[in-house]
């Protein structure tokens, strides 16, 4: 009599142990398994080496009733799925952008990406410079044989820099009566707003794209630099500057 042998049409997969995939009507004589195409045989068990047309050959001795067996069978391997996810990463305005490196997870045997014959690519609208903000990682793309892709997209998010005042003035001669330029800068290059803690004594004047201030009375003042943060800075810490006014001779 011959057994009646039945393989699994479906749940072949690269990478992955097949199990339960055999059926025979003898239960009595062993299974021996061979394979020359895309089947590695392990105690009996088969795991897929290559996705696609793969090749199997069941043996049976005789037993009893049973008549010796053999048959090729044909089965079609699928592509292992591979998760390929763009990072999640952040800089400060104004620095490079950081290198956008995939991450795997799902690769077979000792595979690696460079395994595969077409890396994933990305799509990304940041630049270097562009303004504050987030920006979507969309990874797409990439060849092999025996991976199909599942793509999680990532995110740069760039946020606002810090920035300082810097001001470095001489107020030794403040005399009624006269004017001087102020000169504190910004690092971000963004303008710098002045306030005098008495404007009866030293009053802040504007004139265009410059700030000035006029020595009124004689006494104690402080003069202090505010800079106010935009979209890509964040606000600078004030710095104050003690002066005396005196009399002009």
């Amino acid at each position: 009599m011959i057994p009646d042998v039945k393989i699994a049409d479906t749940g072949w997969v690269y990478g992955e142990i097949a199990t339960d995939f055999i059926k025979t009507s003898n239960n009595s004589s062993p299974i021996t398994l061979e394979s020359d195409n895309g089947l590695k045989i392990i105690d009996n068990t088969c795991v897929p080496v290559k996705a696609g047309n793969a090749h199997l050959k069941v043996s049976q001795g005789t037993s009893g009733k049973w008549k010796k067996y053999e048959k090729d069978f044909y089965v079609e391997v699928a592509k292992r799925s591979l998760i390929v996810s763009a990072p999640n990463v952040s800089v400060s305005y104004g620095l490079p952008l950081p290198d956008v490196r995939m991450e795997y997870d799902g690769f077979a045997f000792d595979d690696t990406e460079d395994s595969l014959s077409e890396l994933p690519a990305y799509t990304c609208d940041a630049y270097e410079n562009c303004d504050a903000g987030k920006y979507p990682v969309t990874p797409y793309g990439g060849k092999s044989d025996n991976y199909s892709f599942t793509y999680v997209p990532g995110m740069i998010t760039i946020t606002p820099a810090e920035q300082v005042i810097k001001w470095n003035q001489d107020f030794d001669s403040c005399l009624t009566g006269t004017e001087l330029e102020l000169t504190a800068v910004s690092s971000s290059g963004l303008p710098i707003e002045y306030e005098s803690s008495d404007e009866d004594k030293v009053l802040v004047i504007n004139r265009l794209d410059k700030s000035y201030v006029k020595f009124m009375k004689v006494g104690d003042v402080s003069l202090t630099a505010h800079l106010n943060g935009d979209h890509n800075f964040l606000k600078g810490e004030s710095v104050s500057m003690p002066l005396s006014v005196k009399t002009s001779v």
